[in-house]
């Protein structure tokens, strides 16, 4: 019998150590997962946000005219926010 919560800290320590792995100014190989107003958010090891200025040197209404869910993108890391609430389980 497997217990959901030592799934979930199994999940929880694997994503720390793709985190602890990554570097700014990585490029990063992925699939949009999901389109939202906002962003996009880029499913590699982790999921990642990829936000709406960011998607463009111009001017872009909403993601979706950029971006497709399940499009394979490559992305160049700008920024890391580790915060440890994100690996928190209750």
């Amino acid at each position: 019998m497997v217990s959901r919560r030592a799934l979930l800290e199994e999940n929880c320590m694997q994503a720390r150590r793709v985190d602890g792995n990554a570097e700014r100014s990585q490029v990063v190989h992925g699939h949009v997962k999901n389109v939202t107003e906002y962003g996009a958010f880029v499913d590699s090891a982790n999921r990642r946000l990829l936000h709406l200025t960011d998607l463009s040197w111009g001017r872009v209404k909403h993601p979706s005219d950029v971006v497709k869910p399940e499009q394979e993108v490559d992305v160049i890391i700008l920024s890391l926010t580790r915060k440890s609430s994100a690996y928190r389980l209750d």
